[in-house]
C-alpha cells in the first residue's frame, strides 16, 4: 500500500484470497483504495474475492493482465461455491466482469487485451488497453499513473497517449 494524501494505491502480487480475506475480515486493515493492481493478473482464480474487492471498493484498476495469462480465464475453482458457502453468480467467475460490477468503479485499464475469453465485453475501452496484440508482437506499451498532491491523479495508455484525470475520493 502506498499513499499520498488523499490518494491510496495498493498492489498485492500474486495474494491468494486466504490471504486477502485475512486483511478485510473481520475488520478492514486497508480501507478503501483509490488505485487497486489486480492480484494474480486479474484472474479470479483463487485471487480477487467478491467480498475483498467490495471491502477495499477501489476507485480505479489496473489489470496488469496477458493477452493469455490472468484476466478473462474463468475461476472453476470457485464454482459453485465461495469461502463462505454461497453459490457465485456467474459474473463472478470472470475476472473482467467482478470488477466491473463493483459499486463505485469509475475505470478498469488492461495492460494486454485478453485473448482468453472472446466476449468483446469482457474487456474494456480499447483506449484503455495498452498492448492489442500477441505476445510475439507485443510492443510492451505501459500504463502509468501521474499522482499530485491535491488528489487528483491522470492514467495514461502508452499505446495510445489515452489519458484520463480523476479526484481521488
Amino acid at each position: 500500500m502506498l499513499t499520498y494524501g488523499k490518494f491510496k494505491f495498493l498492489d498485492l502480487i500474486d495474494m491468494d484470497w486466504e490471504k486477502e480475506m485475512e486483511l478485510v475480515c473481520p475488520v478492514n486493515k486497508l480501507g478503501k483504495v483509490t488505485l487497486y493492481q489486480t492480484n494474480r493478473h486479474g484472474s479470479s482464480d483463487g485471487a480477487n474475492a467478491p467480498a475483498f474487492l467490495s471491502a477495499i471498493a477501489p476507485q480505479v484498476v489496473v489489470v496488469n493482465n496477458g493477452p493469455r495469462k490472468g484476466m478473462g480465464q474463468l475461476d472453476d475453482a470457485a464454482v459453485p461455491v465461495n469461502p463462505s458457502g454461497a453459490r457465485l453468480a456467474p459474473f463472478e467467475r470472470n475476472g473482467y466482469l467482478r470488477l466491473a460490477k463493483l459499486p463505485g468503479l469509475e475505470g478498469i485499464w488492461q495492460v494486454h487485451k485478453s485473448l482468453l475469453d472472446a466476449d468483446p465485453s469482457h474487456n474494456t475501452a480499447q483506449d484503455m488497453i495498452a498492448n492489442m496484440e500477441e505476445t510475439a508482437d507485443c510492443k510492451g506499451n505501459w500504463i502509468k499513473a501521474s499522482v499530485a498532491r491535491d488528489g487528483t491523479f491522470t492514467v495514461t495508455n502508452g499505446r495510445n497517449g489515452f489519458s484520463k484525470t480523476y479526484q481521488a475520493r
